[in-house]
C-alpha cells in the first residue's frame, strides 16, 4: 500500500497542517496530480501527493465561502467531482470508487455523496448536483 494513503498518516497529516479530519477519498486532477481531498464543515482541504504516493507534497483550503456549486457525476468505476469557486474557477477531479489498498475509500466516497448533499446543500445552500 502507498504509505500516504493509509488512513493513519492522512489523519495525521491534516492535523500537522492545523485541519481537522472530516470525510476523506482519494482522487485525480486533469493533470495527473494525485489527492487526498478532505471535506469539513469549514470547506475542503486538498493534499498533494506525491506521484508514487509515498508522501505529501503540499495543501490548501478552499472556504466554504468560496464554494459556488459542485457536482457529482457518477460514473461505472469512477466518480467526476467539480467543484465551482466563488471567482470562477473549476476544479475537476476523477475519484475511484474503490482503489486498490485503500480500504477506507468505497466507504468515504458514499459518506462524502451524502455529507456534500447533507451539509453543504441543505444546510449552507451550495447547489450540488448529482448526476
Amino acid at each position: 500500500m502507498q504509505e500516504a494513503l493509509q488512513k493513519e498518516r492522512v489523519i495525521e497529516q491534516l492535523q500537522n497542517n492545523g485541519y481537522k479530519p472530516g470525510i476523506f477519498v482519494y482522487g485525480t486532477a486533469e493533470a495527473a496530480s494525485s489527492y487526498i481531498l478532505n471535506f469539513t464543515e469549514k470547506g475542503i482541504v486538498f493534499l498533494a501527493l506525491n506521484v508514487t504516493c509515498s508522501g505529501y507534497i503540499s495543501h490548501s483550503f478552499l472556504a466554504i465561502e468560496n464554494i459556488k456549486a459542485i457536482t457529482f457525476k457518477k460514473g461505472i468505476f469512477l466518480y467526476t467531482l467539480t467543484i465551482f469557486t466563488a471567482d470562477g474557477i473549476k476544479h475537476k477531479l476523477t475519484i475511484p470508487s474503490r482503489a486498490l489498498g485503500v480500504g477506507w475509500q468505497k466507504d468515504n466516497v458514499i459518506q462524502a455523496q451524502e455529507f456534500l448533499q447533507e451539509y453543504f446543500q441543505q444546510r449552507q445552500g451550495i447547489p450540488v448536483k448529482k448526476i
